[in-house]
């Protein structure tokens, strides 16, 4: 008779440990399906170092071999400075610290994970290609050639298939597609832990293409706000892949995508520096001004607007009616005019009629009562953005783009 427990299972060694089902009267296929049946017409199996040797060809039994798990004893949670020297605890302490979460290990952690297997048992060595990878061959690439690439980097024993998006591979020669534009070559592994992960990859021009330009639908936005960024001039055959330093971007690659602003932006520092690439090149860069804060006039400039005859009196040369057009500015990047401030003109005098237009236009600026002196001391002219923010607008984030 089998033995079998209450789920109808074969339990005893003798005939099997493995849980499928079997009745009286069918012991002669569970012979005929056993390892020494297949043995004797098949030829032996590879033994197990964890398995003794068959048994004896008399017995045709249902398992020629007992399994034998080695029993670890449960090991009591360890104090890294309490910890007995030369455990095997001891030794991942010193490889690797007692940081908790799950181990990833990095490229150069591996050679310790190596170093630390030699000595205790590891439950799993993870098996990691992507290591250290870097695609070689040329930046650009006529439509239709051939060209070879080359990948350095790797693991021991790893295999890889390299790819384009959109020309094609036979081993590690490319050849581009037939009409211009850009193109990306990459690297996974496979047979490993991260098959299918990028290990490196090269965005490479295909002649002709990346002819885009990059716009904003404005330049000054608020803080958390939102806008959409665009290329104009390219072609379907160009991929465009973007980049900001702060905020965030609703994708990585396309024609347009939707940015939106940082919460804050204290002195102005969280102001977005955004990168657009095509075929491995920078082909465009927006720099954007987030405000934080609420305030007017702390920005004020003049546009030149007319003036009169240079003429000489005596030795003094004069310029009546030197005109310029005031513009107030918001933290919003918002301009104020004031039709009854403009125009501001005053009349110059100097040794020449240079002088004479010098002296006209720091009158201009600072003012019938001078008091926007400190402009012409900061050295702004005609055209140039005068600064009045306080140092705490400008801590409180107070970004005009029209000041940075």
């Amino acid at each position: 008779m089998i033995p079998k427990n209450k789920r109808h299972l074969i339990v005893n060694k003798e005939y099997s440990r493995l849980p499928y089902w079997t009745d009286e009267g069918f012991d002669d296929v569970q012979r005929q399906v056993s390892q020494k049946y297949v043995q004797d017409n098949y030829g032996k199996f590879a033994e197990s170092e964890n398995q003794p040797p068959y048994l004896s060809d008399a017995d045709y039994q249902g398992l020629e071999y007992e399994y034998q798990d080695p029993q670890f004893p449960d090991i009591p949670d360890l104090n890294k400075d309490t910890a007995p020297k030369g455990t095997c605890y001891q030794l991942w302490l010193s490889l690797f610290g007692d940081a908790t979460g799950a181990f990833i290990p990095t490229a150069s952690e591996w050679n310790k994970l190596n170093e630390y297997a030699k000595k205790c048992p590891l439950i799993y060595m993870p098996h990691i290609c992507c290591l250290n990878m870097k695609i070689s061959g040329p930046d650009s690439v006529a439509p239709g050639d051939t060209v070879e690439y080359s990948v350095s980097g790797g693991g021991h024993g790893c295999a890889y298939d390299i790819d384009a998006k959109r020309g094609e591979f036979i081993g590690y020669k490319y050849t581009a597609p037939t009409t211009p534009g850009s193109d990306r070559i990459s690297i996974k592994p496979w047979m490993s832990d991260d098959q299918h992960t990028i290990c490196a990859y090269k965005d490479i021009l295909i002649e002709g293409g990346c002819k885009g330009t990059v716009h904003a639908t404005t330049p000054q936005m608020q803080v958390g706000a939102s806008q959409t960024l665009y290329i104009t001039g390219g072609s379907e055959a160009d991929t465009y892949y973007w980049s900001t330093t702060t905020g965030s971007l609703s994708a990585s690659e396309g024609t347009s995508v939707t940015y939106t602003a940082p919460a804050t932006n204290p002195n102005c520092a969280s102001n977005p520096t955004i990168t657009v690439t095509c075929g491995g090149a920078t082909i465009g860069t927006l720099k954007l001004a987030v405000n934080a804060y609420t305030a007017t006039n702390v920005g004020i400039i003049w546009y030149y607007e007319s003036q009169g005859t240079c003429w000489l009196s005596g030795q003094t040369y004069n310029i009546w009616n030197i005109c310029a057009q005031m513009y107030g500015l918001a933290c919003s990047g918002e301009l104020t005019y004031n039709p009854a401030w403009n125009p501001q003109c005053r009349n110059g005098a100097g040794a020449s009629c240079a002088a004479a237009f010098a002296n006209g236009e720091q009158l201009v600026i600072s003012g019938q009562t001078g008091s926007t002196a400190y402009c012409y001391a900061q050295g702004v002219r005609f055209g140039d953005w005068c600064d009045s923010r306080s140092e705490e607008m400008k801590t409180a984030g107070c970004c005009p783009a029209q000041l940075l």
